[in-house]
């Protein structure tokens, strides 16, 4: 979690760089809005890890687009999330899983 929360900052730090020509209560303002944005994605990504440890995920693709294909004669598009390597999983015991 302590690269997540490395990465959370360092896009928090771009998001709310003070440009010089703020007043007092902008500068305020804008270090609220970042602390309550800091936790609520904290909260969020620390949520989804007590479910699911990264740590023991191995991806295989993100963002994969789905064309050209049909499901039950139904035109399929769209995105696979993500695919990662299923430990465990049929009579090989290894395979892949889409989300």
């Amino acid at each position: 979690m302590e690269r997540a929360y490395k990465i959370l900052l360092a896009k928090a730090d771009a998001q709310w760089a003070a440009t010089g020509g703020e007043s007092r209560q902008e500068l305020k303002e804008l270090a609220a809005q970042r602390a309550e944005w800091i936790a609520v994605a904290k909260h969020c990504y620390e949520v989804l890890w007590k479910t699911e440890d990264p740590a023991h995920v191995l991806l295989k693709g993100l963002e994969d687009k789905l064309e050209g294909i049909s499901v039950a004669g139904v035109p399929m598009i769209g995105c696979i999330d993500r695919v990662e390597a299923a430990q465990g999983f049929g009579p090989t015991r290894s395979g892949l899983t889409t989300q």
